[in-house]
C-alpha cells in the first residue's frame, strides 16, 4: 500500500527477506530505489537492479534531493 504512493524506496540493509520483496516490488513498478549498506558489505548481483547503492546516509539524502530536482547537490 505505502510503496504505490512512494516516490522512491530505500532499503537499510541489515534487513530481511520481506524487505527484499517489497523493494523488488518497488524496481518492478518503475519507482526510485536506493540500497543503504556499510562500506564491509559486498553487494549481491540483484542489488545492481536498484537505481543507487549508498554506504552513508549523506550519500542517500544528497540522492534524494537531487531526484527533486532542486540543486545538483544539497546544500550544506
Amino acid at each position: 500500500k505505502y510503496i504505490n504512493s512512494a516516490d522512491a524506496v530505500v532499503m537499510v540493509l541489515p534487513c530481511g527477506m520481506n524487505a527484499h520483496l517489497e523493494l523488488g516490488k518497488a524496481i518492478g513498478m518503475g519507482k526510485h530505489t536506493v540500497i543503504l549498506m556499510d562500506d564491509a558489505s559486498k553487494p549481491e548481483l540483484m542489488y545492481f537492479m536498484a537505481d543507487r547503492i549508498c554506504h552513508t546516509i549523506d550519500e542517500v539524502s544528497d540522492y534524494l534531493y537531487v531526484l527533486e530536482g532542486c540543486y545538483p547537490r544539497r546544500p550544506d
